[in-house]
């Protein structure tokens, strides 16, 4: 997917960057609460 439009492919970026983020954070509280059971 290369765009030549810089500003869009930033803007795609950044919202792939915080679904990423959010997903890891939902990983790791999740990952916590197994350990904790286990």
């Amino acid at each position: 997917m290369a765009n030549k439009n810089g500003k869009e492919s930033l803007q795609t970026k950044f919202e792939k960057n915080i679904f990423a983020m959010y997903l890891a954070m939902a990983l790791a509280v999740s990952l916590a609460g197994i350990v904790e059971i286990v």
